[in-house]
């Protein structure tokens, strides 16, 4: 399969902008890209999109003076015309804060070619070198795309990441007919495409920090410190570490100073200015954690002792149900899982949070492996090949 290169095309102005938006807004399905820059910011900053439908590629320019994304975002909001994105999630995070909600109508290739059998992961490289039979040129992958001008090239890279990407989308969209697998791919959507997945809640953001445990008044002080921190980092739109790294919160909330002094003393505040606001912010949110009576539970799940053996058959039963689907291991199940079926009552883990325990996973894998458990299923070999005979 051959494409000619996209002859470079960039939107820098808002009524250009409506027009090309409007002669795409028919297609059935557009494919989309985006490059962003985040390394100083909060928030993701958005620095250039990349459409494709048909024959039409074209780039629009979000940094260009006074442009209004407006048809952008009311064509990302269209459930008629499917969004065909590689790797969604943080396009979708960033248009989620442009716009406060999450687009409709998404497809993902990865998740496609990962439920598809191209392995865990597949890069949109890889699965153009394998359906295209093209190599992409990913020399340009290091662009700083907030400098401008951008060049002929810098934007025939970046549509070459629309363009094959309509050809992949239509070859593993069929596949996935022909599969009966579309439902797989409307559950993982369903979960991509949840706004609680792009939320940052400060009372929640001590919840990503590596505690190891600890008393509740290291807990609370922990709490306090990380929601006030996510706070100001939203504030100011800089990268929450930049206010306070994680392993200097820790400390903090450990040796709990009572004053700026003793804030002074600590060596790694030794480079930072906490004899102004910054101590005093601390030592107030040390005191009122230290005041409160807020019980913090961290969710320990129990010690299991799964049966070894038990969870070798189960692994044989994973991986012979995942060479049958053609399905990645790891995408339905790991490690951990596998000890919980072997350890668990069934009622238990159907009312689990565990992937396999629902939806198509559960159809793959999980409904097997609970036979197996209850002695509906037996695991034999023929001619090198894993059988799984029904008992009944």
């Amino acid at each position: 399969m051959t494409k000619t290169k996209p002859h470079p095309s960039v939107v820098t102005d808002s009524e250009t902008l409506a027009v090309q938006i409007a002669s795409v807004s028919s297609a059935p399905y557009i494919a989309i890209d985006t490059e962003f820059m985040r390394e100083r910011t909060y928030f993701p900053i958005l620095c250039l999109v990349q459409i494709a439908a048909g024959d039409i590629a074209f780039a629009i320019d979000p940094l260009a003076k006074d442009i209004d994304l407006t048809p952008l975002y009311n064509l990302l909001a269209d459930p008629k015309v499917v969004k065909v994105f590689h790797s969604a999630s943080q396009d979708i995070e960033l248009f989620y804060y442009a716009t406060g909600t999450t687009p409709k109508s998404v497809f993902d290739t990865q998740v496609a070619a990962e439920v598809l059998g191209y392995g865990e992961s597949a890069s949109y490289a890889t699965l153009v070198k394998k359906i295209c039979k093209v190599e992409v040129d990913k020399s340009s992958r290091f662009t700083d795309w907030m400098r401008r001008p951008l060049s002929d090239a810098q934007i025939e890279y970046a549509l070459t990441d629309v363009t094959y990407l309509c050809d992949v989308y239509e070859k593993l969209s069929a596949d996935l007919e022909k599969k009966e697998r579309i439902h797989w791919i409307d559950e993982e959507m369903k979960k991509l495409l949840d706004p609680e997945e792009y939320e940052n809640t400060p009372e929640d953001s001590w919840r990503r920090i590596k505690t190891r445990g600890g008393s509740q008044k290291f807990l609370r002080a922990v709490k306090a410190i990380a929601a006030w921190r996510e706070e100001k980092a939203k504030l100011e739109n800089v990268p929450r570490q930049r206010i306070l790294r994680d392993e200097i919160l820790l400390e903090v909330a450990a040796v709990d100073p009572k004053s700026i002094d003793d804030l002074k003393n600590m060596r790694r505040l030794a480079n930072m200015n906490v004899g102004g606001r910054l101590g005093e912010v601390l030592i107030g949110l040390l005191a009122a954690a230290r005041d409160s009576d807020e019980v913090i539970e961290i969710k320990k799940e129990p010690p299991i002792h799964p049966s070894p053996a038990l969870v070798e058959l189960l692994k044989v039963v994973l991986k012979a149900q995942c060479e049958t689907n053609l399905v990645t291991q790891k995408l339905i199940a790991r490690s951990d899982d596998i000890d919980k079926i072997a350890a668990l009552d069934e009622e238990v883990l159907l009312q689990s949070d565990m992937k396999c325990m629902h939806g198509w996973r559960f159809e793959v894998f999980g409904k097997a492996a609970l036979e197996l458990k209850n002695g509906k299923l037996l695991v034999g070999a023929k001619k090198q090949k894993i059988m799984l005979i029904p008992t009944a």
